[in-house]
């Protein structure tokens, strides 16, 4: 009894608003896979656990993705988002941590994670604003250029 939603189709799940929440019995089991090209673009995504966007270019241009554990963003461009193409975008994870490990993936976004942030791929984070409880880890070439970042961690 999962809530699972899977998006792995090209252009999948385009221009949506996606929820995954806990089913009846199991707290923490809500998860959405954009595993598609270009799936999930300009689409707002929420989930009650995780939210993967694996794809060349999935979850492009979000309106927001709000996860309660981790946010991975792996496709190149995956999570890339503009300001002036989405009205308050972010990616925040509440709990849990953002992953940044495509090139580019979460280029020019806000982030908020309630424990770390990882920019492992070349400038994955790039003119980016991160804010963390724990720390933040800018380890891909030009990953954090150019950023605002913010780290309350140990």
């Amino acid at each position: 009894n999962s809530t699972y939603i899977d998006c792995s189709g090209d252009l999948s799940c385009e221009a949506s608003t996606l929820h995954s929440m806990d089913s009846y019995l199991n707290q923490g089991d809500g998860y959405i896979n954009c595993a598609g090209d270009g799936s999930c673009k300009r689409s707002g995504l929420s989930s009650t656990n995780v939210i993967k966007c694996a794809a060349h270019e999935s979850c492009y241009f979000p309106d927001y993705i709000i996860a309660q554990n981790d946010i991975t963003c792996s496709g190149d461009h995956s999570c890339f988002s503009n300001e002036f193409v989405s009205n308050d975008p972010h990616i925040k994870s509440i709990t849990g941590n953002v992953i940044c490990e495509g090139s580019g993936s979460c280029l020019d976004a806000k982030i908020e994670s309630g424990n770390h942030a990882y920019c492992t791929a070349h400038e994955s984070c790039a003119t980016t604003t991160i804010s963390t409880g724990g720390n933040i880890y800018c380890d891909g070439n030009l990953a954090c250029k150019e950023s605002s970042i913010s780290a309350m961690g140990d």
